[in-house]
């Protein structure tokens, strides 16, 4: 009878976990861009600041992202045009204006761990900007 039960409770609890949090196993090892990465970006021309980015991800699957980054000493609020997540990469597409310049940037990374390392083009109407940015979960 102790066997029985025995048997019964680890059935019990090997079918719970088919249905709970592990169930599919491939979101196990799936990257997690969710939350809020805090680091640098660092211009071809030697001009730097911080970058501060959240992702967030919705239950239909969608991308969001919320971006702030210094220029010149001075906060600047991105808007999101885009997020694109395939596996480990991200390409995050911003629109800004700083000093009356309006511009565009885009941002490709991979996350690796809780770090995520890539590059970025930016295009004003005076000529495009190039440089590296690296952020870590906060």
């Amino acid at each position: 009878m102790k066997l029985f039960i025995s048997l019964l409770l680890l059935g019990l609890s090997l079918s719970a976990c088919a249905t709970g949090p592990f169930a599919n196993l491939n979101d196990v090892n799936r990257p997690n861009f969710v939350g809020q990465f805090l680091g640098k970006w660092h211009g071809q021309d030697n001009s730097s600041g911080s970058l501060d980015v959240k992702f967030t991800e919705g239950s239909n699957g969608t991308w969001s992202a919320i971006s702030v980054f210094t220029y010149d000493g001075t906060d600047v609020n991105a808007k999101t045009k885009s997020v694109k997540i395939d596996g480990n990469k991200v390409e995050l597409i911003i629109t800004w204006e700083v000093q009356g310049v309006i511009a565009s940037t885009k941002l490709i990374g991979v996350l690796t761990n809780n770090q995520i390392e890539g590059t970025y083009v930016s295009t004003t109407s005076e000529e495009p900007a190039t440089g590296k940015w690296v952020i870590t979960r906060k």
